[in-house]
């Protein structure tokens, strides 16, 4: 099942760039509810491997109508893949403990352009959101690695 029409979702995946080819990404996670939700975003390398994560949580959770935007590699540490690209699983929750739907995501490669006088190219496409049944239990491995809060 795809929510791709407009729905929103608990679980979003997507790729990340850390330079190959001079290509960058954003990842914008928007809580278009009334609710507020903690979000928790965990990278992977090109082989599967568990990289590093960043926690919403507490005074930084996603409010209602709120947008966090991180910018791969700038404001994540710890980025190594052997291959310059990796996987990122983001899941919105309450307490650790259950995935609640609340989140959309877009992911925005930025793209080297050294002929548009300092103008940038990217592209942007949907976040994949994943069922909501596979959520419940991805939430709990990730939060063996990435910890709580």
């Amino acid at each position: 099942m795809s929510l791709e029409n407009g729905a929103f979702g608990a679980y979003l995946v997507g790729t990340y760039e850390t330079g190959r080819f001079g290509v960058g990404t954003i990842l914008h996670i928007i809580n278009p509810t009334t609710e507020s939700l903690e979000v928790i975003v965990a990278f992977f390398d090109d082989d599967e491997n568990f990289e590093t994560c960043k926690k919403f949580h507490g005074n930084d959770q996603l409010t209602p109508n709120d947008m966090k935007e991180i910018i791969v590699p700038l404001q994540v540490q710890g980025l190594k893949p052997k291959n310059g690209f990796g996987v990122v699983k983001i899941i919105s929750h309450r307490g650790g403990k259950e995935a609640i739907p609340g989140i959309v995501g877009f992911q925005r490669q930025v793209l080297p352009n050294p002929d548009w006088k300092g103008l940038q190219c990217f592209s942007e496409t949907n976040l994949a959101a994943i069922p909501i049944e596979i959520a419940h239990e991805e939430l709990e491995k990730i939060i063996r690695k990435c910890g709580y809060p």
